[in-house]
């Protein structure tokens, strides 16, 4: 039975490189995302969820058979925390993504970017004060996993993404982590 059981597990990894198909140059990608961002300076400190979009356009190279893209990246996340102000925080990304079974219905896929990112804080003004306004660029990198859905030729969804990342905003000493998960659309163009 275990002969048997290993013996379909092996046709079924050998049949996929016969499920390949063209695939478009182009894979545009936009969507909602959640961020969890560390706010405080310190290890423990606040940390608040921002939901927000994102925007990612892949350009795929098919001299590795449909396993390797540039992956450049844009998202921005909101919170307003009332009395301590609208925060905002930006990213723009870019970096290699990883397809390790190429592209198929179900195409899980990997990658690290790396890049810039942008913090506001506007605080509104206390009674009879004036309002201020915090921002503070920084270097930022992201990586994580994802799995789309290619339900038509040119359409899919993003099922899910979720990246791990850091910045280092303002004067502070230690690193802000964020998770990010993020879902969307997909179309693909281009040959």
């Amino acid at each position: 039975m275990k002969k048997l059981i290993g013996l379909f597990a092996f046709l079924a990894l050998s049949a996929a490189p016969l499920m390949a198909q063209s695939y478009p140059r182009f894979d545009f990608s936009v969507g909602g995302s959640m961020r969890s961002f560390q706010q405080s300076e310190t290890a423990t400190g606040i940390t608040i969820g921002m939901p927000g979009w994102y925007g990612a356009i892949d350009y795929n190279f098919h001299r590795f058979r449909n396993h390797f893209a540039l992956e450049l990246q844009a998202a921005g996340n909101y919170r307003d925390q009332g009395y301590f102000g609208r925060t905002s925080v930006y990213t723009y990304l870019v970096g290699p993504k990883i397809y390790p079974l190429g592209h198929h219905k179900l195409t899980p896929y990997g990658h690290v970017l790396i890049g810039g990112a942008y913090n506001r804080n506007d605080v509104p003004p206390e009674v009879g004060g004036v309002s201020t306004i915090q921002s503070s660029a920084s270097n930022a990198w992201e990586t994580g996993l994802g799995l789309d859905w290619n339900i038509k030729k040119h359409w899919g969804v993003r099922l899910l993404e979720f990246d791990y990342g850091q910045t280092r905003f303002f004067q502070y000493k230690t690193i802000q982590t964020n998770y990010v998960a993020s879902i969307g659309i997909n179309y693909r163009f281009g040959r």
